[in-house]
């Protein structure tokens, strides 16, 4: 049995969740085009028409893919341990302003 707040979101509202969730996700790396290159080559699946359609409206708040949240949710941690060259250009960047 779950609590009020462990309620599952269903229908329209997991799907609102969701897009959120993506936007907040993607929005961790989007300020150097490079993250596209670095996602795309974890994660191939998405080295397509619609794998870069996905990810544009993931940007823009405006899909719920399941593939493509759970892909993020493991990347973006990843990125943020690791550091790679991009990833600290960018954060250099926000910092100075």
């Amino acid at each position: 049995m779950t609590s009020g707040l462990e309620k599952t979101l269903i229908g329209t509202e997991a799907k609102k969740a969701r897009r959120q969730a993506i936007k907040e996700k993607i929005a961790v790396v989007t300020g150097n085009p490079k993250w596209k290159k670095a996602f795309v080559a974890e994660y191939p699946v998405f080295n397509s028409l619609v794998g870069a359609n996905l990810l544009r409206m993931g940007t823009l708040g405006r899909t719920d893919d399941q593939a493509l949240l759970s892909a993020l949710t493991e990347w973006i941690p990843q990125v943020i341990e690791t550091q790679p060259d991009w990833f600290k250009k960018q954060n250099h960047l926000f910092i100075n302003k």
